[in-house]
């Protein structure tokens, strides 16, 4: 068996025999860090459920935080969000407003990646939706501006 370092963590590297020749002292060292499974040419990771789940969920994540700079940057670049673009709601903003929210959610990602907490980046943007909805309907935008409750 081979071990290598990769950027975060050690991974075992074993080839499919000595899988099926030892199967629980390979899935003993999945328990603790990545094995790699190979077959020919080809390579099989091993991971516990949990440390994929995280990782899908840090995907959607970083998906959603680059789709929202990216409209964000198209915006201040003076081109248009399509109209069938999920963050299409940017367009409400101006450019100071887009400024503060590049800010405000770089803040709150890299917060979420060191915490591994993604409730206020979750929150961070609902606002910054619920603002645009606001900022689009005539009568919440004179409710806002007049004093009252919004």
């Amino acid at each position: 068996m081979t071990t290598i370092t990769t950027f975060r963590f050690e991974d075992s590297i074993i080839n499919a025999t000595d899988l099926n020749i030892s199967p629980e002292s390979v899935l003993d060292k999945a328990l603790k860090h990545p094995v790699i499974t190979t077959r020919r040419d080809e390579h099989f990771d091993l991971l516990r459920r949990d440390i994929i789940a995280k990782y899908v969920e840090y995907n959607q994540y970083i998906q959603i935080f680059s789709e929202i700079l990216l409209g964000v940057f198209l915006l201040l670049s003076g081109k248009n969000i399509q109209a069938d673009n999920s963050y299409v709601w940017l367009s409400v903003f101006d450019n100071d407003e887009l400024q503060s929210l590049i800010d405000e959610i770089t803040i709150a990602y890299r917060y979420a990646l060191e915490s591994e907490n993604w409730e206020e980046f979750k929150a961070l943007i609902h606002e910054w939706q619920e603002s645009a909805i606001a900022i689009r309907s005539p009568e919440l935008e004179k409710a806002c501006y007049s004093g009252e409750d919004c």
